[in-house]
């Protein structure tokens, strides 16, 4: 195999590498907004929290 370059049955040459990178990036960015969002909700949930500890009385 050539490294990051494949052929395709009709022998052209096919550089998948800047797709690849591509691709990587992506999962890495749906990770991060993952753990941001279960970081938002579990803040909702904590602030939820002490709203029912401690009612607003107005």
């Amino acid at each position: 195999m050539f490294g990051r370059t494949d052929f395709d049955l009709k022998n052209n040459a096919l550089d998948y590498f800047p797709l690849k990178k591509i691709i990587g990036e992506v999962k890495e960015v749906k990770i991060t907004m993952q753990i941001n969002n279960e970081e938002t909700e579990a803040m909702f949930q904590y602030q939820e929290s002490f709203g029912n500890l401690f009612p607003n009385n107005s």
